[in-house]
């Protein structure tokens, strides 16, 4: 009797041990969805990051992504600032043309990314690799769905930057946002797999573009007070004068007509 109260008990706490385990991986299956191989029968694998900057824009991305634009410029800044100084110590005589020409690109790529006027917001932040038997190189380019149902007022046409480390150095992707029956999307053919950071970008420092206001044509023309020296236009004392009389009928409704100057006297 005792040794089946210990076996159950040994059973118990197994399954309690794999529930807790299913439920502290909650958060990886969503990521997986996220990022998606699109040819039929390839596969990809989604991992957390392990590269220092690109895992603290995802902490800063989670707990306060109001800073995630500034954090992402501050990275670019301090690498670019690193890599100066190497260039600096370098001795073109000790080094290969080949690296010393992979060198002096990523300077630009990074002054680039550092002084940019886009707007970060981060899409996802993942460590992506092909799965076993999925061949993926130059002249086998696997399509890379990045999946942008996380995001607000997204609208085809917008702006995708995809960041991928490469050997150490960044590579930046262009691609835009697109719709399907399956949602919003982006993608991209990747030629090898390593860490990439997908961002939506803005140029006019804000990341959601503000809708363009549709006026009302029952709403009267608001004008200009009168400029500073007293002086004022035919058309803003026209204006002027449709509020006074609406002001005095209230409910009559008042149709202006611009007042054009004279050509030859330009009263």
């Amino acid at each position: 009797m005792k040794m089946k109260k210990i076996v159950a008990l040994a059973l118990a706490g197994a399954l309690c041990l794999g529930m807790s385990t299913v439920a502290f991986a909650a958060d990886s299956p969503q990521k997986s969805d996220a990022v998606q191989a699109t040819e039929e029968g390839k596969e990809i694998v989604v991992g957390e990051v392990e590269d220092p900057a690109m895992s603290n824009w995802n902490d800063v991305a989670k707990n306060d992504p109001e800073k995630l634009d500034k954090t992402v410029k501050n990275t670019f800044k301090d690498q670019l600032y690193e890599l100066n100084k190497q260039l600096d110590d370098i001795d073109p005589d000790e080094i290969k043309p080949s690296e010393l020409k992979k060198l002096q690109e990523q300077q630009k790529v990074l002054e680039s990314l550092a002084n940019d006027d886009a707007v970060y917001e981060v899409v996802t932040i993942a460590d992506i690799a092909a799965a076993d038997g999925t061949v993926v190189d130059e002249e086998h380019p696997l399509n890379v769905r990045f999946n942008l149902g996380g995001l607000k007022d997204l609208a085809a046409g917008q702006k995708i930057r995809i960041l991928h480390l490469v050997d150490g150095l960044w590579q930046v992707y262009e691609t835009e946002v697109k719709l399907d029956d399956n949602g919003w999307y982006a993608e991209w053919a990747f030629e090898h797999f390593s860490p990439v950071a997908v961002f939506r970008v803005n140029s006019d420092n804000s990341v959601t573009p503000e809708p363009t206001p549709t006026p009302n044509p029952d709403e009267p023309t608001v004008t200009p007070d009168p400029d500073v020296n007293g002086s004022i236009t035919a058309d803003q004392l026209a204006d002027l004068i449709v509020k006074k009389l609406q002001a005095n009928a209230n409910a009559t409704k008042v149709v202006r007509t611009s007042v054009k100057a004279s050509p030859k006297t330009g009263e």
